[in-house]
């Protein structure tokens, strides 16, 4: 097998050995019963925090009765119940975390006497690799009585090997025996590693599934091993999981699996059943007189939850009532709309990729350093079409521009701003493009980048100034010379290509020719480590320019030996913080210019900004909505995404009022910002800050200051005023918080109705009755829908869990939820389809409406006793419909 081969297995096979452990983040720990074989005896083991964390409330049922009830100080993550009533389990002292910080496994037995026993205490270390847990970190256990054993499968602590070892326990005596190694009792080097393991009760035998690959062609392999792990029997399905399948589809298969993998079932009298991929059957057999026979082979999925069709709610038209334009009371002098990329020419003029309409137009404008447009192009295509669009400037009158039509591949044009010509690059063939740079000879380097389901691919490629491939860099996560999270790209005056290295910080230097020169680590050359920098560019005499989100300076510039010469954060004159979307460029002029998404900043040595090209930010003046909200009465608050002030409306559009923030009240973009909207006429709104706080403004809109939670330092998503009370839901990740008027907590709520806990709260409403709904995600990554059960939560106004319903597949948690106490609407892509889906109070889908364009966020609005459903679909545009009425004749749902 070649080295390219390889290294692109190990690539995949990190991410699948990663999703399938659990590494990138972990699922919470929930509460979880564990019954006997038998059923005479159940454990209910409920842990005191959602990371499995310290303590946990043991409860012991016999025969449905309850025993006895303890508390342990760890929680045992997986756990089996034997014949005589004994808990046998593996806890990490310091909960399912990246990093060991003093966490210990436990291997623990609890008896139905209460007597407790620790069968190993092993103190656990940080991995030496990315993204994965400490060590030693288990996979799965097994619990195989018959044979006096316990089994933990425990991760290799090496990744390369991918082994892993079964430490052994003896269940009787509670002693710990020699470790068995799974990898010893096969020999071929197709075997991968082991995917799944079971006992086979009744017998002296454990079925085993590996992991198989021969030249990149994936499949699996099951065995029956006996006590010393020498196979008794095997089965081969070379390419089960590649079989006119590509390499993402592949990896779905065993992302998908859990920890039974793809062995379906195992019976009591050696029957046991696998599951076929490729021909999507469920083979039966069954072990009996030291051979396998094969009983029965049936058509179906993995598992019956994971075929399970989501059943659709019938589909309605709702009668239109026109649409809303708002009209504010002073309109921006010039309108850009938002600025997606620039670059600068040899004359000091900026071409500007920008949109109004993003959905539907995109155009490239060329601009002189006072704001005079010589050329406008428009693109023809909106944000779908022209998705990743990026444009640099080449020579004279040619720009090249690039974006990627369908995620898959690029499209590169010539852009010529004198006659207003676009012209495809012959025989260009590359995936998608996310970073350009100009080479001194007229040709160009970029940085591609490559989203397949579970696999992300990355490339540094040079093109000569026909458009031709020069060389290529890949990506190695061990190979120095190699990509490493790569985020942006830079071409110096002499040539050299350097590439900004996000994760790990560092710059990558390689001549013009793709040979690597040096690399410089960020964090020793500032000498403080940086947040997260995300963009680079290039100034005079092979000075760098770097862009670091959220860092202690935004802006970090380093002469061509790679020294800082100055650091900045760029602001307004009045103290005003601004927002730096792409990177910084330098223009011809000497100044350093910045896109804040609406204009182009020219900023001074000290980062003032001291030049404007395009429309200034002034409070009066809406510009681009960040986020709109909506009282019950319908009047509309939209929050300008440059200066956050809130424009208020009437139901009909006309303006009404201005909240006018202070200038430093915003130090960074404004994302989706929450607003809160009491019926006393009180607005809140949402501020950036860790700890996150709330601008404050009273019925007539005059800015009373800022709030926020007192004796919680503490990020939140959503401060929404209690209806019929002076207090406050607060919502913040995983966590409910009911507070009175003066901001300190009441009640902290951090499970539904179904027992669960709460996690990444992203939608939050509030009806008048003050009850709550929120629907619940997951913050863990790369888990199967089915293993997380994300919700619609509701609460009553003593915070009383009150229901839970299953939220739809594709639901909008970018958008919001309307909910007024009977009804629940909110936003669902289909297939492909925009819809709105229309529930009751539970959320549970009574019917929905399909969308002619996509909705940004839904409203419920009482209107002379009358509920209109209200959509906001952009810029300043609202559509009304009526809701249908539940007199109309239903239709049966429809399966999907």
């Amino acid at each position: 097998m070649g080295n390219a081969i390889r290294w692109a297995l190990l690539c995949l096979l990190c991410i699948w050995h990663n999703a399938a452990w659990g590494y990138f983040g972990f699922p919470d720990v929930q509460p979880t019963s564990y019954a006997s074989a038998g059923g005479q005896y159940r454990w209910y083991v409920d842990p005191s925090n959602p990371r499995g964390e310290g303590k946990a409330t043991y409860t012991l049922y016999a025969n449905g009765l309850r025993q006895l009830q303890l508390d342990q100080p760890f929680t045992l993550l997986q756990a089996d119940v034997a014949e005589d009533g004994s808990l046998y389990g593996y806890a990490y002292t310091g909960g399912l975390s990246m990093v060991a910080d003093g966490s210990r496994l436990l291997v623990a037995r609890i008896g139905p006497d209460t007597a407790v026993r620790i069968l190993a205490d092993v103190r656990r270390t940080d991995s030496r690799f990315l993204h994965t847990a400490p060590n030693p970190y288990v996979v799965d256990q097994i619990f195989d009585s018959d044979n006096d054993r316990l089994l933990l499968r425990v991760v290799d602590y090496d990744l390369n090997r991918n082994e892993e070892s079964w430490w052994h326990f003896g269940l009787r005596s509670g002693q710990r025996r020699a470790n068995l190694e799974p990898h010893n009792s096969v020999v071929d080097d197709a075997v991968i590693r082991v995917l799944a393991a079971s006992e086979l009760p009744g017998t002296d035998l454990l079925l085993v599934q590996f992991l198989t690959s021969n030249d990149a062609v994936w499949g699996t392999r099951f065995a029956l091993l006996d006590l010393s792990l020498a196979v008794q029997w095997s089965l081969d399905w070379p390419d089960d999981y590649s079989r006119g399948r590509n390499r993402s589809e592949s990896a779905g298969i065993v992302q998908d699996f859990d920890r039974a993998g793809a062995i379906v079932a195992v019976g009591s009298d050696g029957h046991f059943t696998l599951w076929s991929a490729a021909a999507n059957q469920r083979v039966s057999l069954q072990w009996a007189d030291g051979q396998v026979h094969e009983r029965s082979r049936v058509v179906g999925p993995l598992s019956d939850t994971a075929a399970a069709t989501q059943v659709l709610p019938p589909l309605r038209q709702l009668r239109e009532l026109g649409s809303i334009e708002l009209t504010p009371v002073h309109e921006l002098a010039l309108n850009w709309g938002h600025l997606i990329d620039f670059d600068v020419d040899e004359h000091g003029r900026f071409g500007i990729l920008h949109c109004v309409d993003c959905q539907r137009d995109q155009a490239l404008m060329r601009v002189d350093v006072n704001g005079q447009v010589d050329s406008t192009l428009s693109l023809g295509g909106g944000s779908e079409q022209l998705r990743d669009s990026r444009v640099i400037w080449i020579a004279d009158d040619r720009w090249l521009l690039t974006y990627s039509p369908d995620g898959k591949r690029a499209v590169t044009e010539w852009v010529d701003l004198a006659n207003g010509t676009r012209t495809a690059v012959v025989g260009f063939d590359s995936p998608p493009i996310v970073a350009l740079a100009r080479a001194p000879d007229g040709g160009f380097v970029a940085l591609t980048r490559l989203h397949e389901q579970f696999t992300i691919s990355n490339s540094l490629r040079a093109y000569r100034a026909d458009g031709q491939l020069r060389w290529e860099v890949g990506e190695n996560y061990a190979g120095p010379a190699k990509l490493f999270s790569p985020e942006d790209i830079a071409v110096t005056n002499n040539g050299d290509v350097v590439v900004l290295e996000n994760l790990s910080k560092r710059l990558k230097r390689y001549d013009r020719r793709g040979m690597h020169l040096r690399t410089t680590e960020l964090t020793t050359a500032w000498g403080y480590e940086p947040n997260y920098p995300t963009a680079l560019s290039t100034g005079s005499n092979g000075a760098l320019i770097v862009q670091d989100f959220g860092g202690r300076h935004a802006v970090v510039q380093m002469d061509a030996e790679d020294r800082v010469t100055q650091s900045l954060n760029p602001e307004h004159p009045n103290g005003q913080r601004v927002r730096l979307v792409g990177r910084p460029q330098a223009g011809a002029d000497g100044r350093l210019w910045i896109n804040d998404s609406s204009a182009l900043l020219g900023l001074t040595g000290s980062g003032k900004v001291e030049a404007i090209v395009g429309p200034r930010a002034e409070p009066e003046r809406l510009g681009q909505i960040a986020r709109i909200a909506v009282s019950r009465q319908g009047r509309i608050h939209a929050v300008d995404d440059r200066t956050g002030a809130v424009h208020v409306f009437a139901a009909n559009g006309a303006a009404i009022t201005l909240c006018r923030p202070e200038a430093t009240d915003y130090d960074a973009e404004l994302v989706y910002p929450k607003i809160g909207l009491a019926d006393s006429g009180e607005i809140y709104v949402e501020r950036r800050k860790n700890p996150s706080e709330v601008v404050h403004y009273d019925a007539r809109c005059q800015r009373q200051g800022l709030r926020r939670l007192k004796g919680l330092n503490r990020e939140f998503d959503h401060w929404l005023p209690q209806p019929g009370t002076d207090g406050h839901w607060v919502i913040a990740g995983s966590h409910i918080f009911l507070a009175n008027a003066l901001d300190r907590v009441q009640l902290t709520l951090q499970r539904s109705a179904a027992d669960r806990w709460l996690d990444n709260l992203r939608l939050a409403a509030t009806a008048p009755d003050g009850s709550l709904m929120v629907a619940t995600e997951t913050s863990a990554m790369f888990v199967h829908r089915r293993h997380l059960k994300p919700a619609f939560a509701r609460f009553g106004a003593d915070g009383k869990p009150l229901g839970v319903w299953p939220t739809p597949d594709g639901l909008d948690t970018y958008a919001n939820l309307a909910y007024d106490g009977t009804r629940t609407a909110y936003l669902v892509t289909q297939d492909g389809k925009h819809e709105v889906w229309v529930g009751d109070s539970q959320g549970r889908p009574e019917f929905r409406v399909t969308l002619a364009e996509p909705a940004r966020q839904v409203f419920l609005i009482d209107i002379e006793a009358e509920t209109e459903l209200w959509l906001y679909v952009g810029e300043r545009r609202i559509q009304r419909f009526a809701l249908w009425s539940p007199s109309l004749q239903q239709t049966a749902p429809q399966p999907h």
